[in-house]
């Protein structure tokens, strides 16, 4: 059986053609790409908390995000795992966390902000934007915390986990003074939480706080509110007003507050292109948490 081809020069220069069309396509892709990552933004994320973590993630997806801050933090939600007896991963190694992302991580504090450049250590970096994510840490009380057990400490909230059947006394009704309640309330402990602020979760709406007391008193724990402490003693609390409260086991739960970086390390309120970073913030979704 005897199979004419017929023009086969005409097919040969039609694929050589298309093959041309491809590899101009191809090229022209190429240079637009590159050219849409020369034009990316160029983010940098001051704070290595759970904001400015996040923050930098969600930016990293269409921007060149440059995070700074230190490399080692305390991940305090699992120091309340650690108080149910089940202790967990405290430190985080924020270069480890973000290694499959594409956010690129500095370490170091950023000192000085001019003319969209920033100095973090020996490293120079040049940004569109700045967004100012101050991490959390613990508020520092004006008393000694020599008597208590203080739950931000991870070298002391497992101590938390073997009081049963006792007396305790948290000071702070914010999330973590509540958790820590429930959980020695469930170890057999005579459980009062002692806040400053009229009701439990002062940061969030009344509603909520109304369900946690309901909550509170069907467990047995005791709330007393506006109450303001003076001392941590070796039996228990002396409050401003001037009553003392009895107690075997005293646990700080005062809350959490932002790390300053525009007093403590230099950084300017405003970015290189005059955008107030406290914007910048909210289109990123940062907002303050409540304790």
């Amino acid at each position: 059986m005897i199979v004419h081809y017929t023009n086969p020069p005409a097919v040969e220069v039609q694929a050589s053609n298309s093959f041309k069309r491809i590899r101009k396509v191809r090229t022209r892709l190429f240079f637009i790409a590159r050219y849409q990552l020369y034009r990316m933004a160029r983010f940098l994320v001051a704070g290595t908390g759970a904001a400015g973590v996040s923050c930098a993630m969600k930016l990293s997806r269409n921007h060149r995000v440059f995070l700074c801050g230190d490399r080692n933090r305390t991940y305090y939600p699992a120091l309340t795992e650690a108080t149910r007896g089940k202790p967990e991963a405290t430190e985080l190694d924020i270069e480890e966390l973000v290694s499959d992302t594409n956010v690129e991580f500095v370490e170091g504090t950023p000192e000085g902000t001019e003319d969209g450049y920033v100095s973090v250590g020996d490293t120079d970096i040049e940004y569109d934007q700045l967004v100012s994510a101050p991490p959390l840490k613990p508020f520092e009380p004006d008393f000694s915390l020599k008597y208590a057990i203080d739950m931000y400490d991870p070298a002391q909230t497992e101590k938390a986990s073997r009081i049963e059947g006792e007396s305790a006394c948290i000071i702070g009704a914010g999330k973590k003074g509540v958790e820590t309640a429930f959980v020695l309330a469930e170890n057999g402990c005579d459980v009062r939480l002692v806040e400053a602020s009229t009701r439990p979760l002062p940061g969030h709406r009344e509603d909520v706080s109304e369900g946690i007391l309901k909550r509170l008193r069907s467990a047995g724990i005791d709330f007393s509110g506006g109450k303001e402490v003076k001392h941590i003693t070796n039996y228990g609390l002396e409050l401003s007003s001037g009553g003392e409260i009895e107690s075997e086991n005293v646990l700080w739960c005062g809350g959490m507050e932002h790390e300053d970086y525009r007093l403590d390390h230099d950084i300017e309120v405003e970015t290189a292109s005059g955008k107030d970073l406290f914007r910048q913030q909210e289109r990123a979704g940062l907002k303050a948490q409540p304790r």
